[in-house]
């Protein structure tokens, strides 16, 4: 994922990287990727690890809750990215997560979308399935970022 072009809008940034194949930090770590984005949607997969994310109990393996709320996060993140102008930017300032059943380790996706934007902030929900399965639901404050010189 590379930097966005002070031309570029949000979608176009978006739409870029499910082309590019190099990812960094957690984006990395978790293996995610965007893999469908359009106005006001986005979808994140991962693949998570058990080496790396996981937690044993006596049913086996699952996830660690915060990987779910990543993954969520990220999706509602970029689909709110795909409604910025170029310039804009978005940072969380509310992130809340149903965590429905265990995931287990290995593949899962989370589907984002905004429900209402406003001048500065986005309200946003997010799907987190693994398989045909809801693991997980979240909901999300999203804040609209300006270029320090639009501020």
């Amino acid at each position: 994922m590379t930097s966005p072009q002070r031309d570029e809008s949000g979608l176009e940034q978006i739409r870029r990287w499910m082309t590019e194949t190099g990812s960094y930090g957690m984006w990395a770590n978790l293996g995610m990727r965007v893999v469908d984005a359009g106005p006001g949607e986005a979808t994140i997969a991962a693949s998570p690890t058990a080496e790396q994310h996981g937690q044993q109990s006596t049913r086996g393996a699952f996830l660690h809750g915060g990987v779910l709320a990543t993954v969520a996060d990220a999706a509602m993140a970029a689909a709110a990215r795909t409604l910025c102008g170029p310039g804009e930017g978005v940072a969380t300032a509310q992130l809340q997560v149903e965590y429905l059943r265990p995931a287990a380790p290995g593949p899962l996706r989370a589907h984002g979308e905004v429900r209402h934007r406003g001048r500065s902030i986005f309200r946003c929900r997010a799907v987190i399935t693994q398989g045909e399965v809801t693991v997980g639901e979240a909901s999300a404050v999203v804040s609209l970022l300006l270029r320090k010189e639009e501020a």
